[in-house]
Formats: C-alpha cells, structure tokens, sequence
C-alpha cells in the first residue's frame, strides 16, 4: 500500500516543475523516515504501556493509602520503583513522606523552566538532516529566531494548518483541564497527543508551544480542517485564557488582539 501509494503522488507531480518536484521529493523523505513515530505506536507502545503502568501503582497505591503511607493515590507517581520498594518494605523507618514531597517540589520548579531549544553549535546535519528535529520544528525556530525581533502583540511558530480565525484563547495545561474548553474556543497548550483528540472537534483552532509540520498537533489540525500554528515556543505564557486572539495559519503568526 506504502508504495502504490508513493507512485500515485508522484504520478500528480508528473507536470510540475523541477523546483516542486525535488520540494516533494524532500518532504517524501523525511515523511518516510518519520513514518515509525506514529500515532499508532504513541497510542499502542508510549500511552498504553504506561497506562497499564499507572492503573497497576493506582491499586498498591490506595491499599498504601488504607495503611496510612500515602494521603493521595498520586502520591506513588513521586517516588521512584526502588525508593518504593524500600518504603512497602520498611514503612516506619523510611523517610517516604519526605521523598514524596521533595520530588513534588522538583516537578513543580521544572515545570516553570523554560529549556533551550538547543545547546552548542547549529550544524547542517544536526539540525536539517535529523528528521525528528524537524518533527519539532526546530530548523524553522532557528531561522525565525536569526531573522530578527519579535514583534509586540504577536506570537510566531510555523504554519501547521492553513486558514485564519479569530476568538477567545483557552490555554489548556493537561486532559484534565478540557472540560475548560467552549465551543469555537482557540486551544493554547504546550503540545498533543492521541488522548488530545476528543477536544479538537470543539476548538476553532489550536496554538502550541512545541511541534514542527508533522508533529500530532499539525496533523490532527488538518484533519479537522481547522487553523493551526504550532512551535511557538512561548504561546503558553504569552496567550491568557480570555484573550482575543487571531490565528493565522498560513503564516504562523498568532495576534494578540486583546
């Protein structure tokens, strides 16, 4: 089927000129070399295994909290399969609660860490011919960011779905928090994945802070035939849920109309 369908692309480039061709030609093979990170392997091998992963800890962790070791559940997510393994073990003796707490606060002040797109030098191979750099736009972050400054009351990234709408942002952390999200809102977040699908047939558009062309957040965004402006890298923390926004995109450029 992969290759009937590769002929049958190239078979409607057939008329068009060198410089489209070889345009095609590239974006052939970096789809191809994309192709194992799937939505079906996220679904089936990241998301499900750590799903299965989660509602296991979930079980020790409430007969955990009928022991009077944990105060949450989610508690167990904190610590680490040894410390676990040592706190079941020696509940009396084991700073437990301590370690819980302390590796709370790392996750908390992680979260508020804005990390580099890229340390060292930007080289030729490094950041154009390694395909998931692409996946995450980082060759279009590099050169938007040389091209100069930004401008007030807008936000940057790249054109991840064409079309152009305004309305009210929502900024959306995690799942959790869909049930924030109206009808024709603009979702704002950091990223998507498989479990973010059920929103999109409720947004106008959608807004992120990671992701290139072929990331999940583009992609689904196509689908849905709705506008989509993607590795912004700061859409999360320039946009407020309530702001009037316009999305563009065709360009990537989202305004902040207020």
């Amino acid at each position: 089927e992969q290759e009937e369908a590769i002929a049958s692309l190239r078979a409607k480039m057939a008329d068009k000129s060198a410089e489209d061709k070889k345009k095609f030609e590239d974006a052939l093979e970096l789809n191809l070399k994309m192709f194992p990170l799937t939505p079906d392997h996220h679904f089936y091998f990241d998301q499900g295994t750590f799903a299965r992963m989660r509602l296991v800890l979930l079980q020790v962790a409430r007969k955990m909290v009928k022991e009077g070791l944990l105060d949450d559940p989610e508690d167990i997510m904190y610590l680490e399969y040894e410390q676990l393994r040592h706190y079941v073990g020696d509940p009396k003796n084991y700073p437990g609660r301590k370690l819980i707490a302390a590796s709370r606060a790392v996750r908390e002040k992680a979260f508020k860490i804005k990390p580099r797109d890229w340390v060292g030098t930007v080289t030729q191979a490094n950041m154009y011919e390694e395909p998931y750099h692409t996946l995450w736009g980082y060759p279009e972050k590099f050169e938007r960011e040389q091209a100069g400054k930004a401008v007030k009351g807008e936000v940057k990234g790249l054109a991840g779905s064409p079309g152009a709408v305004e309305g009210t942002a929502r900024v959306v952390q995690s799942p959790e928090e869909f049930n924030l999200v109206k009808q024709g809102d603009i979702m704002v977040c950091i990223m998507t994945n498989p479990a973010w699908v059920v929103v999109f047939s409720k947004i106008a558009a959608i807004v992120t802070d990671a992701g290139g062309v072929l990331s999940h957040s583009a992609i689904v965004s196509r689908e849905f035939m709705i506008p989509a402006v993607v590795g912004t890298g700061s859409a999360t923390r320039e946009i407020k849920s309530g702001d009037r926004i316009r999305v563009d995109g065709d360009n990537g450029v989202v305004t902040i109309l207020g």
